[in-house]
């Protein structure tokens, strides 16, 4: 059994789990039998200021995995009381001066997946996105790609390797929308992947994979591609981000 499915039968994972984003409300993982090793809430840990942009870690134990920016017309900004009286973190893909903003969580093993057998990983983002051009929510790759979530021709993609991509219909834009994903690798670059938007799982699901990208000592970019800090950056609203590794 994935880890997402244990994670559907034991908890409410930021209560999104039972529901659309409107009801997401985020609460401690303490039913969990797993922790996170990357949990971004809005509504906790956000640092402001001329200087360095921090969107600090709240996963339990571990090593801590803030996002940052430290270029100050770089930075998004901090917007309270915005879905259920619940703060987001903003992104303009346009920014200041022409600098559109993106933050980074520097390179670990907890954020890589990488070719192996009996890798895993399970993610979970709420979002709102303004338009439907193409942004990415997630991105780390060097030119090679160890994976990425994106909007792109109308569809979220979530791609782990040349061509190895599920694709879903992009869901409302203005809305807040729950987008989760794993991977349960059984072979050294082979296994399953799974997308879900608002609960409701891609017609592939689960979708077999024979092509995983390897792992890389590049940071894991939202809200940006990583070959272009200009291109692709993400216009919209984030309100939370777990990833369980």
């Amino acid at each position: 059994m994935n880890t997402l499915k244990k994670l559907f039968g034991t908890m409410a994972v930021l209560g999104l789990v039972s529901g659309l984003a409107s009801t997401a409300v985020a609460v401690p993982f303490t039913a969990a039998s797993v922790e996170p090793v990357l949990w971004l809430d809005a509504g906790a840990g956000v640092s402001t200021g001329t200087g360095t942009f921090t969107w600090a870690d709240q996963s339990a134990g571990g090593v801590t995995h803030n996002a940052t920016q430290t270029e100050a017309n770089r930075h998004p900004s901090l917007q309270t009381n915005v879905i259920n009286g619940h703060s987001v973190v903003r992104f303009d893909s346009t920014g200041g001066a022409g600098n559109p903003d993106w933050l980074e969580v520097a390179d670990h093993a907890d954020l890589d997946i990488g070719q192996a057998s009996g890798q895993g990983f399970t993610a979970f983002v709420v979002a709102s996105a303004t338009t439907t051009n193409q942004m990415f929510y997630l991105d780390k790759r060097t030119p090679d790609l160890d994976y990425t979530l994106f909007n792109e021709g109308g569809n979220v993609k979530w791609n782990t390797g040349s061509g190895q991509q599920n694709v879903f219909s992009q869901p409302s834009t203005g809305a807040f929308h729950i987008l989760a994903f794993d991977l349960d690798q059984t072979g050294a670059s082979s296994g399953l992947k799974n997308l879900w938007i608002d609960g409701t799982p891609d017609d592939n699901n689960p979708q077999a994979y024979s092509g995983k990208g390897v792992d890389n000592d590049l940071p894991m970019y939202i809200g940006r591609y990583q070959g272009a800090p200009d291109d692709f950056i993400f216009d919209g609203d984030f309100a939370e981000l777990i990833i369980f590794n």
